[in-house]
């Protein structure tokens, strides 16, 4: 028999979903901040976290209260720009989980749509978001195919701009089964962790689905109403990943400018009855055949015509050394903007539309022997007393 606690998840919640978390391996879980503690645990550590007792006498009955310290922090992106996170402790990051995989089971799938992604899937038991933005990566790469132009934005400031009114009244429309304590609880639970708004913590599965999937239930759903009730939007495909959204087309060329302007139009009336703001300095529209500039797929096993790149066949510590030898030359007042370009010179690989994020991801997690290098170690070192 199961035993509900205190806010609506259950044992049976909790050993599914820590499980699956807990089961992706130590290779995987070392190299991430919230990951790596647990990585640390022994077998029999694990069972005690997985047991029964140990959630009726640590999570039912609230003890796990005494973890509800937070620490807010900057961290950088891929793009150089920072964004404000919250750091907590690795059980309130399963509780996160849980409550997501919770959530996700009582939603109803039928206001789910096939083109959506989340970090995460929680049907597959996929705890991290390499597989989904894998997957995410290459439908978009395939757009393609079937598709002369596409319209690319995304929401600015995503998670913290989520208003949690309605977000709340989208987890009441969607989990109907969900008590009104058990959403009392969540809300302050989330608003706590996020100083009254919703929590920016990295790589969770549980809030990735919270935000992706219930918060913008109605977004998807005026979104498709606006296109189906327009005349010139007919042949078209959406993809969306978390707050990153392509819709690809075909229109006669005469018709160009007006649908992009009725995409547009229809996005910022969306967006705005929403709360959310779309973010125009990334928004475009262009034709396919320059879609893989946006797409920076997954470095990892990632595939091209379904094949495996061998990345040791294109990369080696040369290009490491360039990278910093270059970087050693650069002025102390050199702007970030002027870094960038300087290391997509060296490092982006055009053809297979690798970012150069992604190509320093494949050393750093697949090919650290590089680092061994004495010259690269001195190098290193010296970039370090710089101060940028």
């Amino acid at each position: 028999m199961e035993n509900s606690s205190l806010f609506g998840i259950t044992y049976n919640d909790w050993k599914t979903f820590v499980g699956a978390y807990l089961d992706q391996g130590n290779n995987y879980m070392k190299n991430y901040i919230y990951s790596y503690p647990l990585s640390k645990l022994i077998p029999e550590d694990k069972k005690r976290l997985l047991s029964e007792e140990f959630f009726n006498s640590y999570i039912t009955s609230g003890l796990f209260f005494g973890e509800l310290k937070k620490y807010n922090t900057i961290d950088p992106k891929n793009n150089g720009d920072f964004r404000n996170i919250t750091l907590v402790s690795p059980i309130i990051y399963l509780v996160f989980i849980t409550i997501g995989g919770h959530l996700a089971k009582q939603n109803d799938s039928s206001r789910k749509y096939d083109w959506i992604s989340y970090a995460g899937n929680y049907k597959e038991n996929e705890m991290s978001y390499a597989p989904s933005y894998k997957k995410f990566s290459l439908a978009t790469l395939g757009l393609q195919k079937s598709y002369r132009y596409y319209f690319k934005t995304d929401i600015a400031s995503f998670y913290s701009m989520l208003n949690m009114g309605i977000l709340f009244n989208e987890i009441q429309i969607s989990c109907k089964n969900e008590s009104a304590r058990s959403l009392m609880f969540y809300r302050n639970f989330l608003e706590y962790f996020g100083n009254g708004r919703f929590p920016v913590v990295s790589d969770n599965i549980g809030l990735s689905y919270i935000a992706t999937v219930i918060y913008l239930r109605k977004f998807d759903e005026m979104l498709k109403e606006n296109f189906e009730d327009d005349s010139l939007i007919f042949d078209y495909q959406i993809l969306r990943y978390v707050d990153d959204l392509y819709i690809a087309f075909n229109c006669d060329q005469s018709n160009y400018n007006k649908v992009s302007r009725h995409l547009k139009r229809y996005l910022q009336e969306v967006a705005s009855k929403m709360n959310l703001k779309l973010n125009f300095q990334k928004q475009k529209v262009t034709e396919t055949k320059n879609i893989s500039d946006d797409v920076y797929a997954n470095v990892y096993d990632y595939m091209v015509n379904d094949e495996d790149i061998r990345y040791s066949d294109r990369y080696d510590e040369s290009q490491i050394i360039k990278l910093i030898d270059n970087l050693l030359e650069l002025p102390d007042d050199v702007s970030h903007e002027d870094i960038e370009k300087m290391i997509i010179n060296v490092l982006d690989d055009h053809k297979f539309g690798f970012y150069y994020t992604e190509v320093l991801n494949w050393y750093i997690y697949k090919n650290r022997s590089v680092f061994t290098n004495s010259r690269i170690i001195d190098g290193l070192d010296r970039l370090g007393l710089i101060d940028y």
